[in-house]
């Protein structure tokens, strides 16, 4: 939806605003901003309301967001409200999710699931972008916010009865002594994410330029070259479900950061387009495991009491 969000923008309000050239650019920080301050307060809210209020609300303010950019047909500036209410209410959003997924899987059976959930947020990220430019100039910019409204209405029904809300235990004793430790759990976690975050971040920041600047080849080539990179992700991500299962998140995580890291050095000093492809193929592949181990990493932190605190604390960290 968010990527709908921005290329329709683009689409739209290309003669209108900046020439077009800053409101997307804009909004994105405005998200980006809604997300980061309210995410830890936000993340609180499963712990008040349970997975199913708190999935709810925070759908229902997306919606409500959602439908306020008509407005911005006639009136472009409202686009950045509506983009940091739509962000502030993401943030409420994912620690239920989170929280719901840690309290109806045992331990031993989030590898696969953490696996799946990021196989389906990438293609629906993949799928959102290329509806959204595929959308024509021509396309009346209240159908296309329709198209977002639409998407997140039918969501809401898949939090009616959420049977995550009656397994998220109260607080006890043992668990307000063992606070200290799981402070420290939830600091490491919230490293581990920042790290793995501006990685990813990093790589996106400087995809084009490096591809035009260093390697001299067109954005064309490098999108093509991305296949294997990206076939190692999505194999990498398999694996982790596989073998998350079997031996663990902790011992997933320091070898497939090593591996991306040091293939990432390796692409760093790449000279041309074919001598970057196979160490950013070893990337993808570390990456790939790295990522949903780091979110099953992240629920055994959390498992227990106060879950929407912890997501909201760590995702923190990911926004940063």
């Amino acid at each position: 939806m968010v990527f709908v969000f921005l290329v329709s923008l683009q689409t739209f309000f290309r003669h209108q605003y900046f020439d077009g050239r800053y409101l997307p650019a804009l909004a994105l920080s405005a998200y980006a901003a809604g997300k980061l301050v309210l995410q830890a307060p936000a993340g609180r809210l499963t712990d008040r309301f349970g997975v199913a209020g708190a999935a709810t609300l925070a759908l229902v303010a997306m919606l409500l967001s959602q439908v306020a950019l008509i407005l911005a047909g006639g009136a472009p500036e409202v686009v950045l409200p509506c983009a940091f209410a739509y962000g502030a209410a993401s943030a409420a959003l994912w620690p239920a999710i989170y929280a719901g997924v840690t309290a109806s899987f045992v331990a031993e059976k989030r590898a696969p699931i953490t696996s799946a959930l990021t196989v389906a947020t990438g293609a629906g990220m993949a799928a959102a972008l290329a509806l959204g430019v595929a959308l024509p100039a021509s396309f009346p910019f209240a159908a296309a916010v329709a198209v977002a409204c639409a998407a997140v209405a039918l969501s809401l029904p898949l939090f009616a009865g959420s049977e995550g809300d009656a397994l998220l235990p109260p607080a006890t004793d043992d668990k307000r002594e063992a606070r200290g430790s799981i402070d420290r759990r939830v600091l490491g976690a919230g490293v581990v994410m920042l790290a793995q975050s501006a990685a990813i971040a990093g790589l996106v920041s400087v995809f084009r330029e490096f591809g035009r600047d260093v390697l001299a080849i067109s954005f064309r080539t490098e999108v093509l070259g991305v296949a294997a990179p990206g076939a190692a992700l999505v194999l990498g991500i398999v694996l982790a479900g596989i073998a998350g299962h079997r031996f663990g998140r902790g011992a997933l995580l320091p070898p497939a950061f090593l591996l991306a890291g040091a293939a990432l050095l390796a692409v760093g000093g790449a000279s041309d387009g074919l001598s970057a492809l196979v160490p950013a193929t070893f990337a993808g592949l570390g990456l790939g495991v790295a990522m949903p181990s780091t979110t099953a990493f992240v629920m055994d932190v959390s498992d227990g009491a106060k879950a929407g605190a912890v997501f909201g604390a760590v995702l923190t960290f990911e926004g940063l």
